[in-house]
């Protein structure tokens, strides 16, 4: 999965295409190109982390609520970078 569709990912979570965990997965299949590989991994292994806290920490009910943080968070990430 290339860079860019991150926001593809974010946005169908957001849509409700798929769960948390699904988004989770997702998103550890992105291949980060070598010149954005430093500034991505680091938003990435958030997201990631904070992902899996929400899905053992919290209400299943609060998932899609908190899951959209990190979406949100990743989108301004990615919009700075542009």
């Amino acid at each position: 999965m290339l860079l860019n569709n991150v926001l593809t990912l974010c946005n169908s979570f957001e849509s409700k295409e798929f769960d948390i965990v699904e988004f989770r997965e997702r998103l550890e299949t992105v291949l980060i190109p070598d010149e954005h590989k430093k500034e991505l991994e680091k938003e990435l292994r958030y997201a990631l982390n904070r992902l899996e806290e929400i899905f053992f920490c919290n209400l299943e009910r609060d998932y899609y609520f908190l899951g959209m943080e990190v979406a949100n968070h990743l989108r301004s990430f990615l919009k700075s970078t542009n």
